[in-house]
């Protein structure tokens, strides 16, 4: 993952630098930023959990394998990479939706008409309706999907880190064993950039969808 993790940052630092003539995605770029460092950060202690998924006696990799899958059911690295694809799509989203910079505007040539004026300041009506709901819709999109994440991360990652002892009770070892998880620490540290970030991300798009309906209904009043 670590290289996959590197690879998508030169891609993103890529990315980034072709999309900054959007107006106002500053923020965005840079909460995707936060999640990728966590991302890079959480990757390292988590990236030898079967090195570091310890049991007592001798036992054979059969056995250690059978405990090792009884415990860590769940996909944890495949359900970051794929936590971060899905908060990326609300941001591109928001960046469909924001004005850029530099747009060509109409030729000088055109005499103008009541028609066109008339027509033009209706487009500008139903974007600007359409605009600000579908920005705090995809705002709200990406407080989902944080939030989503940090209820895994609570409710399933967590109490799979937390155990000082696992008792392993699998049919094809010898008999119960008591297995233990090396750096606990530091994997359970890693769990909390990873849900400080995502918190980020959720609080900082609650509070901008908050600020945008603020901002509506003002104009409507």
């Amino acid at each position: 993952m670590a290289a996959f993790v590197a690879g998508f940052s030169r891609l993103a630092s890529l990315a980034v630098g072709t999309l900054s003539g959007r107006q106002g995605m500053t923020l965005w770029y840079g909460l995707l930023g936060v999640r990728l460092v966590a991302l890079i950060v959480a990757d390292r202690p988590w990236a030898t959990l079967r090195d570091d998924f310890i049991c007592n006696g001798s036992v054979d990799a059969y056995c250690w394998a059978s405990c090792f899958n009884d415990h860590f059911n769940f996909p944890m690295d495949v359900l970051w990479d794929f936590s971060y694809v899905l908060a990326i799509l609300p941001v591109l989203g928001l960046y469909q939706l924001t004005p850029g910079e530099g747009r060509p505007s109409a030729p000088l040539d055109d005499p103008p008409g009541r028609l066109a004026l008339d027509e033009g300041g209706a487009n500008l009506k139903v974007v600007g309706r359409r605009r600000p709901w579908a920005s705090i819709a995809c705002a709200l999109s990406l407080a989902a999907v944080e939030g989503a994440f940090l209820w895994v991360l609570a409710q399933v990652q967590l109490p799979l880190a937390v155990p000082a002892a696992v008792l392993c009770r699998s049919p094809v070892c010898p008999g119960p064993l008591q297995c233990a998880l090396y750096a606990q620490a530091e994997k359970l540290g890693a769990l909390a950039v990873l849900a400080f970030a995502s918190g980020l991300d959720a609080l900082v798009s609650l509070i901008y969808a908050g600020a945008a309906c603020l901002t509506v209904r003002g104009r409507r009043v």
